[in-house]
């Protein structure tokens, strides 16, 4: 597990630099500049969680529910940056404030859940009640139903993009949608995995 945490934490290191020495003058005050920007911030998150783990050794030591606290802590806002970046990318004009703003209760929601979960003081805190299993469960509905509101709004304005591009082009326009195709799908494949993933033995 220390060594997929330290490898995770190189990945993501080695992504945010690139991402950081990309150059200036070709997304400057652009959208994919605003792009690169979320992805910049997601990929350094993500660089910061994997090396709290890796450094606190929640799990080892027995402390289960911190160690998914602190996974919902960082997972949640690199899902909002990662699915903005694909919106700016995709529609630039239609990201609404609520694409902006769902993260807050969500995050707060789930959060607050897990601390009510932990707040038992009749029991060891690293223990496993079947309240904190109930409050993990009701976590981990708050990422999803964020997770399925990103996915409708990133398939919907994908349809958009290539009826747009159908009315404007002669030829198919498939093969120019496919990677943000591939993506949405990733990112949709990710959300389903990430909740069985720390609330067992992942990350």
């Amino acid at each position: 597990m220390e060594q997929m945490q330290f490898s995770a934490i190189v990945i993501m290191a080695i992504l945010t630099a690139k991402l950081l020495l990309l150059p200036e003058r070709t997304l400057a005050k652009t959208s994919l500049g605003r792009a690169r920007w979320l992805l910049t911030a997601s990929t350094a998150l993500l660089a910061i969680q994997f090396t709290l783990q890796y450094a606190l050794h929640l799990r080892s030591t027995g402390h289960v529910a911190m160690a998914i606290m602190l996974n919902l802590a960082f997972f949640m806002p690199v899902t909002t940056l990662f699915t903005l970046a694909i919106l700016y990318v995709i529609r630039p004009n239609h990201v609404t404030r609520l694409d902006k703003l769902i993260l807050i209760p969500t995050w707060f929601g789930a959060l607050g859940f897990l601390a009510y979960g932990l707040a038992d003081g009749s029991t060891p805190f690293e223990a496993e009640t079947m309240r904190l299993k109930w409050c993990e469960a009701a976590a981990g509905f708050c990422y999803e139903a964020m997770q399925l509101y990103y996915f409708f709004r990133n398939t919907n304005e994908l349809r958009m993009l290539r009826k747009t591009l159908a009315n404007y082009y002669d030829r198919d326009t498939d093969g120019m949608l496919s990677w943000m195709e591939v993506s949405i799908s990733l990112l949709a494949i990710i959300a389903l995995m990430v909740p069985p993933i720390i609330f067992s033995n992942g990350w």
